[in-house]
C-alpha cells in the first residue's frame, strides 16, 4: 500500500476494521502478502484488521493497534506544525523544522510512520541535515531515537517522544566531537563496509569518492552521502552511520567481518581496496590474540 502523505495513511488507518479472528469467517477474506502466515504463527486469541475486504494485519488480542493519528498529534504539539514529509517505502517520514543548528547543519525531530496497522512500531528520532550536501543522518542510538510499541497510553507516548526531542543539543555535540576523532585507516574502511551493509555497488561508489581524511565525521558523511544519493532506502544506512556517531569503537568481530568481506571481493577481483592492507592486518592481529 502506497501513501502520498501522512493524512492519507491516517485515513486508511481509521478505515481499518478490527475483529476477533474467531468471530468471523476468516475464509471469506483475501489476505495481504505475508499476513496469512502470521495468522497461523500467532498463538492464542487474535484480532485481524480488515480493509477493502482484505485482511491486512493480525495481532494478538493482548495488544492494541498503535494509533498513528495520536502519535502525529502528540508530535505536532511538542515539535510544532512546520514540517516536511517524505515517502519511505510504503510509509511516511515527517521532519519537523523546529530544531537547532550550528555551522555544519541542523538537527530536527523526525517521526517515521509505517503503515503499521498493528504490525510495526513507529520510530521517533533526530535527523541531522548537513548543509554541504543535504545528507540526512538518522541517529540509531536509544539516546536519540525510540520505537513506539503496543500497549502505549497517551502519557507513555508523550513522555517517550519528548525524551527524544530533549536531546537536540546532545546531537550537535556528538557531531562536533566527530570532527576531531581520528580513525585508523582500517577502522574507517571497516565502518564504510559495514555501514553500507556489504553492498558491492554502494561500496564501489564510496571507494571512488573516498573520505578526504580519517575523521569520524568524514566517514559518517561518506556513508550517508552514498545512502542518500544512490539508494531509496537511505534511512536504513543512515541508522548505521548514526550508531557509529554514538559509538565509534568497533567490536573485534565487526573488524573481522569487514576484513573477510573485503578479502573475498579483492581475491575475486570484484572490488579493489586500496586501504585493505590496514584492515587485513587489524583482523589478523585480532584473530591471533584469540588463538
Amino acid at each position: 500500500m502506497q501513501f502520498k502523505n501522512l493524512d492519507e495513511l491516517i485515513a486508511c488507518e481509521q478505515a481499518v476494521e478490527w475483529h476477533d479472528a474467531n468471530k468471523i469467517n476468516i475464509n471469506d477474506y483475501k489476505f495481504e502478502a505475508g499476513v496469512k502466515a502470521k495468522l497461523d504463527r500467532i498463538k492464542g486469541r487474535k484480532k485481524v484488521g480488515i480493509y477493502n475486504n482484505k485482511v491486512i494485519s493480525v495481532i494478538s488480542d493482548q495488544f492494541k493497534p498503535i494509533s498513528v493519528k495520536e502519535i502525529a498529534e502528540i508530535s505536532e504539539s511538542l515539535f510544532g506544525s512546520n514540517y516536511t514529509e517524505k515517502s519511505y517505502k510504503e510509509g511516511i517520514i515527517r521532519i519537523h523544522q523546529n530544531g537547532i543548528e550550528d555551522k555544519r547543519g541542523k538537527v530536527m525531530p523526525m517521526v517515521v510512520y509505517p503503515p503499521n496497522f498493528g504490525n510495526m512500531a513507529v520510530r521517533v528520532g533526530l535527523y541531522h541535515y548537513t548543509y554541504i550536501c543535504s545528507n540526512g543522518l538518522m541517529i540509531g542510538s536509544e539516546a536519540f531515537s525510540d520505537r513506539i510499541i503496543h500497549r502505549s497510553n497517551h502519557l507513555y507516548l508523550e513522555n517517550r517522544i519528548k525524551k527524544v526531542g530533549n536531546n537536540l543539543e546532545l546531537i550537535l555535540k556528538k557531531v562536533d566531537q566527530a570532527n576531531s576523532i581520528e580513525l585508523e585507516p582500517g577502522v574507517q574502511l571497516a565502518m564504510i563496509i559495514l555501514g553500507l551493509k556489504k553492498n558491492d555497488g554502494l561500496i564501489k561508489a564510496a571507494l571512488s569518492n573516498y573520505p578526504s581524511d580519517c575523521t569520524l565525521w568524514e566517514t559518517i558523511q561518506s556513508i550517508t552521502s552514498i545512502a542518500t544519493h544512490k539508494t531509496k532506502q537511505g534511512y536504513e544506512y543512515a541508522v548505521n552511520a548514526g550508531e557509529f556517531l554514538v559509538n565509534p569503537k568497533l567490536e573485534p568481530y565487526q573488524v573481522v567481518e569487514a576484513a573477510s568481506y573485503a578479502l573475498t571481493k579483492a581475491s575475486k577481483d570484484k572490488i579493489k581496496f586500496e586501504q585493505g592492507q590496514e584492515l587485513y592486518a587489524m583482523a589478523s592481529d585480532l584473530l591471533s590474540c584469540i588463538q
